[in-house]
């Protein structure tokens, strides 16, 4: 009996020496995998403090962040109808109703008397001044990464609305010069965020800039804009074709989100999550406290897979972008959790910064198209005839295709499946070509 218990602890003597042996092994394996992980991130300039990523603070004379705060709050103390709704609210929801073609006349109606209230147009009129001014910072807490108080991006989008559904109001009305008027600010609007290294202020960029493109199109459909309008229209435009804003994001994403829980400490982390996430951040805090080689393992993974994302964010787009995310996923180990997490859904936003970038160059060639044939009295024969030939299709990296007619122009890209669909889009995406099919109106 003896001999069978010392024979038991000498074997849990030896088991544990040996298990000490491995967890010391793999933890110098796991920290000098993530001591390769940061080196790589310097030697390629990648930002490894978040002050390198958080837009500076510019002076209040030139930001139009606090306007676009103090105009809400004008039209939100601005109370209207039965019901006492908020007039930001209010017009909001007007824009929504003016897409519903049996609702158009009733929600035009509507916005227009709201227009004609002084408090109304006095705060849309400093929203369109305080627009142009040169940034846009909002007052954004980035200490409690994920869980910060990121850029009212609610704010924006309602403003943007309200200056679209505006600008229709107006062309409705005869007063194009005021239509593209409210349609630059929304332009300047949407673009506000442009610098936030946030995906959802990224995602809400992207949405405006959709509202803005369509009123664009929109208008056109009842008056030209002019030489200098489509010039100023055209600079804004350019803002759009960026993927600068998405290699941000990454690393933002990278910064705020995936260090952040790694690095933060424990009682940090634990007062920054609220409710139901402090069950999640205890669970993570946890698994991430229990064993170090795991840990540093995944951190390491997740900043290999943001470096490479971050590469490729900036690169044309390619058909690949989405089996390159699917190869990643799968290369991953099975216990590097966070890195799977982060790997998720960036194929998705790629395409997104490229489908906004090839409708902002679809506009300002129709834009231009539109105004060769308001001084000319016909439609170019092709985009060299107004010096666009140059604009490329994201998407293809070819140029932007274009077909003349007697009433009008297409000119489209080929879109996420890289194949020319003739300009056609379905709902399933067997088709989905990006463009702008422009026919004059009978009335016109």
């Amino acid at each position: 009996m003896h001999t069978k218990m010392v024979a038991v602890i000498n074997g849990a003597f030896f088991g544990l020496v040996a298990l000490g042996i491995v967890y010391g092994v793999s933890l110098e394996l796991s920290e000098y995998r993530l001591h390769q992980a940061y080196a790589a991130l310097q030697a390629d300039g990648r930002p490894l403090q978040l002050a390198q990523i958080i837009p500076p603070a510019i002076p209040d004379t030139n930001n139009a962040a606090p306007v676009c705060q103090a105009v809400k709050r004008k039209l939100k103390a601005e109370r209207v109808g039965e019901k006492n709704q908020k007039a930001f609210t209010r017009m909001s929801n007007l824009y929504d109703e003016m897409l519903k073609t049996n609702a158009l006349p009733q929600a035009q109606a509507a916005f227009r008397q709201l227009l004609l209230r002084k408090p109304v147009a006095e705060a849309l009129q400093e929203l369109d001044e305080g627009s142009a001014r040169s940034g846009c910072r909002f007052i954004s807490d980035y200490s409690k990464g994920p869980f910060s108080l990121y850029p009212p991006a609610n704010l924006l989008m309602g403003l943007t609305k309200i200056m679209c559904a505006a600008a229709r109001v107006q062309m409705a009305d005869g007063d194009p010069a005021a239509a593209w008027q409210s349609e630059l600010t929304a332009l300047r609007l949407a673009n506000a965020l442009h610098d936030e290294p946030v995906q959802l202020s990224q995602a809400m960029r992207h949405q405006q800039f959709d509202l803005a493109a369509e009123t664009i199109s929109n208008l056109c459909n009842n008056a030209r804009p002019s030489r200098e309008q489509v010039a100023q229209l055209d600079v804004l435009l350019k803002t759009f074709e960026d993927q600068t804003p998405l290699v941000r994001v990454v690393d933002g994403e990278r910064l705020l989100a995936g260090e952040w829980y790694f690095n933060t400490a424990y009682s940090k982390a634990w007062r920054a999550a609220k409710g139901v996430r402090r069950v999640k951040m205890l669970i993570f805090l946890t698994l991430r406290a229990s064993c170090a080689p795991f840990r540093f393992f995944d951190l390491a993974v997740y900043l290999n897979f943001m470096h490479a994302a971050a590469l490729q964010a900036g690169l044309p787009y390619s058909a690949m972008d989405l089996v390159w995310e699917k190869t990643m996923a799968r290369q991953s180990p099975w216990y590097c959790l966070s890195a799977r997490a982060g790997i998720a859904g960036f194929s998705s936003a790629k395409k997104q910064t490229i489908d906004m970038i090839a409708r902002a160059r679809i506009l300002r060639a129709g834009l231009a198209v539109l105004l060769w044939r308001q001084e000319q009295g016909i439609y170019p024969e092709n985009l060299a005839a107004v010096h666009m030939e140059n604009l490329a299709d994201p998407f293809s990296g070819k140029a932007l295709l274009y077909r003349a007619q007697t009433n009008g122009f297409l000119i489209y890209s080929v879109g996420p499946n890289m194949r020319d669909d003739g300009g056609e889009a379905t709902t399933h995406h067997e088709k989905d070509d990006v463009a702008w099919r422009y026919v004059e109106s009978v009335t016109r």
